[in-house]
């Protein structure tokens, strides 16, 4: 079974971005889930430490799970990426996209890196490395294939953390996770995932397959109000 995966939890979400989701659930013939409680141990004020605990889903080995934060728009015609992306391999966006993060790749997410990774206590630590490091909020995996990353991941987030889980550790951790179980990663086009201005400052007509109005820099704030005014659907000519 193919699922796709979302929380809403305290009532964030969009409906856009809800009707959007479904509308693609019927399309690519697979289950829509949204979840109004955390399904593991984090506190419901946590979604990131949910995050890191996907592995939790009741769900059956061969299942699939597509991953989506709330804060994402479908265009109507979005392809399907469980037709894409090999079973066997996790599929993923890269979170820089050359127009992002002032069109620097290194500083910031390499800090992070650095500061993640003796959390997992590795004999031959992986490097960070632009070209494989995955955005946290579309993420495509396998039951019963994939499942060790989350576990792997959250077990060291919470050898040491105990709060709300930063979402830069949360994504960090998994995308350390993945290189340091050498897993196949299957990375899709951008447009999966279009972080960045080519979402928040979007018209009302979407460009791209697939916005995420991830928090970046000054691109914050009033996202369900931007989210509301953009239309996934076909065009009324």
């Amino acid at each position: 079974m193919n699922i796709i995966h979302t929380m809403n939890i305290g009532g964030c979400m969009s409906s856009n971005a809800r009707d959007s989701m479904e509308a693609s659930a019927r399309r690519w013939n697979c289950m829509y889930v949204e979840h109004l409680q955390p399904w593991g141990t984090s506190a419901t004020d946590d979604p990131f430490g949910i995050k890191l605990e996907i592995h939790k889903l009741a769900v059956n080995d061969g299942d699939r799970i597509l991953w989506l934060d709330s804060d994402m728009l479908i265009r109507h015609d979005c392809p399907n990426p469980f037709e894409i992306v090999p079973a066997e391999s996790i599929g993923g966006v890269l979170n820089f996209q050359g127009d992002t993060h002032d069109g620097d790749p290194g500083p910031t997410h390499a800090t992070w890196w650095a500061k993640t990774l003796p959390l997992f206590y590795i004999a031959d630590p992986p490097k960070y490395d632009p070209a494989t490091y995955i955005n946290g909020g579309f993420m495509l995996l396998t039951v019963g294939k994939h499942d060790q990353v989350w576990q792997v991941a959250n077990k060291a987030v919470r050898s040491f953390h105990t709060g709300r889980v930063n979402p830069m550790i949360e994504q960090t951790a998994v995308n350390i996770a993945i290189a340091a179980l050498k897993l196949p990663l299957y990375i899709l086009p951008h447009t999966f995932n279009r972080i960045g201005k080519a979402a928040w400052l979007s018209d009302e007509h979407m460009t791209e397959p697939l916005y995420h109005f991830a928090n970046i820099g000054e691109l914050r704030g009033h996202k369900r109000q931007v989210i509301d005014s953009i239309s996934w659907e076909p065009s009324i000519v």
